[in-house]
């Protein structure tokens, strides 16, 4: 009911390896079919369970990373919902150690995720960690990553990449920079004022609407975090940026602050489209923190596509979507393994979004 009330699933089916954090879903409208993505707890490969129902039961889980792996991290999925050939595809990447550099990888499902290709799996990104895999209104397969000049790739001169594939997953064009970050830490490590972790990876929107100013334009928008000051850890260290591709991920614009309460640090962008071309932003914020007493809360940012073809935005002013919380020690803020909201997401559908984010109740 678009919402407004859940009901417990319960747990996914067991397996011999068993299943661990982090889980991230996406729908194939083809097949009516519920996909989950997640990493095994041994030997941590990234497995997909399957949902006929909804997202009510899954059935047991496919592996979708192929070959032989050290590692798995952050794994990310999406589904070609657009009519034509590459229709019901499904794309998974994630993240894997086990070179000397963390390495992006790809594969994918032509029969509805029972299996993934290719049989042998060299990296998409020699270099690349917080993976995300977005599809354009012909079929483009656009992976978007971080990664660092550093010979493990995760920290030094920071900056987030894109590849695009035209033949549905099986190749990919070259690296192009979507966005030169400021922040030179690990993983885009942004401090809080030393006191939390998060991250810059790159959080990602395509406009597939039907109607408006971008009608079937196929802009992309990328949010992420970013210290506009590095040097002086002592300030405002974590901002949301927004840049943005009229030309389907060739070039990009230069990154606008998307953040309009600018007391305190915001950070874990989601963003997301509707299906009339109306975006929606959000993000942790902790502008009500003025003691430092490590409260955040999440805020919301509503804006539209404007102009000729839908090239230019508007944001309107950003509100607040939860109450002031207190951090979870060991969880948001102590564990650099947990990147604390990095899989809150937005849902566009209609004229409606829905948005996950997480709240200390205790």
């Amino acid at each position: 009911n678009g919402g407004k009330s859940w009901t417990d699933a319960g747990a996914l089916p067991d397996s011999a390896p068993g299943d661990r954090y982090p889980p991230v879903l996406a729908y194939g409208e083809k097949a009516k079919r519920v996909y989950l993505a997640t990493v095994e707890h041994v030997p941590a490969s990234i497995q997909v369970f399957r949902s006929n129902d909804k997202g009510h039961s899954f059935g047991p889980p496919v592996t979708a990373s192929l070959g032989t792996f050290v590692q798995h991290y952050m794994p990310h999925i999406a589904v070609d919902n657009v009519k034509g050939a590459g229709n019901g595809n499904v794309y998974a990447c994630w993240t894997n150690n086990s070179g000397t550099a963390y390495s992006v990888y790809v594969t994918r499902s032509t029969n509805k995720g029972a299996s993934f290709l290719p049989a042998g799996v060299q990296p998409v990104a020699m270099k690349g960690f917080g993976c995300q895999i977005a599809i354009g209104p012909k079929h483009e397969v656009n992976l978007f990553y971080f990664a660092g000049d550093s010979t493990d790739g995760v920290y030094g001169d920071n900056k987030i990449f894109t590849r695009r594939s035209l033949d549905q997953g099986a190749t990919f064009g070259p690296e192009i920079m979507v966005a030169d970050l400021k922040t030179m830490e690990d993983f885009g490590y942004l401090a809080l004022n030393g006191s939390g972790t998060s991250n810059s990876f790159p959080r990602v929107a395509i406009n597939h609407s039907q109607t408006g100013p971008g009608k079937m334009s196929g802009q992309i928008y990328v949010a992420y975090n970013d210290d506009p000051t590095p040097a002086n850890q002592d300030d405002d260290n974590a901002d949301i940026f927004l840049t943005m591709s009229n030309d389907r991920g060739k070039s990009w614009s230069a990154p606008k602050w998307v953040n309009d309460d600018k007391a305190g640090e915001q950070y874990e962008p989601s963003i997301a489209f509707d299906d009339n071309g109306n975006l929606m932003i959000g993000y942790y914020s902790r502008s009500h923190d003025m003691a430092e007493n490590l409260f955040f809360h999440r805020r919301g940012r509503l804006g539209a596509l404007k102009g000729k073809k839908g090239k230019k935005y508007a944001l309107g002013r950003s509100f607040q979507m939860s109450a002031n919380t207190p951090a979870i020690f060991d969880k948001d803020l102590n564990d650099p393994d947990e990147f604390e909201g990095f899989f809150d997401q937005i849902a566009g559908r209609e004229s409606m979004f829905t948005s996950t984010f997480s709240m200390n109740m205790a």
